[in-house]
């Protein structure tokens, strides 16, 4: 689950499908971000997130919000509740926690 966690956080900002090129792209700027430190793995945050590391990730993206840029999180937890959170991810502060009917 680990070795998938920080995968996803590194080619989690959101893509096309269809635009190969423009995946490449968002991959290498989120590894940059990561580098540079203006950003937290995925990993170190989650450390903190216990629930999220023992249920079913499920999709992650990195989005900017607002010159923010945010960890969206989604998953399916032990009682199988879709759950997404999100963070910030220079920070790796909880900013909101949504259950998904």
């Amino acid at each position: 689950m680990r070795g998938l966690v920080l995968f996803l956080a590194l080619i989690c900002a959101p893509w096309s499908v269809f635009a190969d090129d423009r995946h490449h792209k968002d991959h290498d700027r989120a590894r940059q971000l990561m580098r540079s430190g203006e950003i937290l793995s995925l990993e170190r945050i989650l450390e903190h997130h216990p629930q999220v590391r023992d249920g079913r990730l499920l999709e992650v993206q990195l989005k900017r919000r607002h010159e923010v840029l945010i960890y969206e999180v989604e998953f399916m937890d032990r009682q199988g509740r879709v759950v997404e959170m999100e963070f910030d991810a220079k920070t790796g502060q909880l900013l909101r926690q949504h259950e998904e009917n």
